[in-house]
């Protein structure tokens, strides 16, 4: 029974994201509060710092972020505990976001070189999809664009013979916004074109949003 239980936790986590990414933000909070509660009631600790940092995400992106950082905190708290190398790098990320959020680049950067060293000894190929994705994302703001562009086609090799998915469609969105920011037009109109064609394919729409408000930014220079 407790492992079943450990099971919903996760289920109430994924249709959460499922719900968010559906733009449903007030039911994808009540799947990762559920979830939040079940973990806590059945001691379940990595459930609890994966609905936190769900939790976490959705109030960050809501400019929510005292409320999100106390999610954060108790994610960060449980995983020091439990001592699990991989959910302190989801940690981690979820940090980068803030920084990024916040506009503390320098910070940020101090991160993404943080769990590029964890990860040397860390083989799952999504965290390293990620590190690259921050580092490029850091290099934007720090205006090292070529360099950024490097990291986003070495990201992408990890997807590249795969059917078109979430992280393809990240891939040409953060492209998109890197081109627009270095002031070329053309080539940002491209790959946000292409995010869009991805995220209606799998019905992503909480990135069709952002996307086709990019789009109507770069058409309108």
């Amino acid at each position: 029974l407790i492992g079943a239980k450990r099971t919903i936790v996760l289920l109430y986590n994924n249709l959460g994201m499922i719900s968010y990414n559906r733009l449903m933000p007030d039911i994808a909070l009540q799947n990762f509060r559920k979830a939040l509660k079940l973990a806590k009631e059945i001691k379940f600790y990595e459930g609890v710092i994966f609905a936190s940092i769900s939790l976490s995400e959705l109030y960050r992106e809501k400019n929510n972020i005292s409320r999100g950082r106390k999610h954060l905190e108790k994610a960060m708290d449980v995983a020091r505990e439990i001592k699990v190398k991989f959910l302190n790098i989801d940690c981690l990320m979820e940090r980068i976001e803030y920084e990024m959020k916040s506009k503390q680049h320098g910070r940020a950067g101090r991160l993404v070189r943080k769990m590029t060293m964890q990860l040397k000894t860390e083989s799952n190929t999504l965290y390293r999809i990620y590190n690259l994705l921050y580092r490029a994302r850091v290099s934007v703001e720090l205006k090292k664009y070529a360099q950024a562009q490097k990291d986003f086609v070495k990201a992408y090799g990890y997807v590249a013979s795969l059917p078109e998915n979430k992280i393809s469609g990240e891939i040409y969105y953060l492209r998109g916004v890197a081109y627009k920011k270095e002031g070329k037009s053309k080539e940002s109109l491209k790959m946000f074109l292409q995010a869009d064609a991805i995220c209606k394919k799998i019905g992503n729409l909480r990135y069709i949003d952002r996307i086709e408000k990019e789009i109507a930014g770069t058409e309108s220079q």
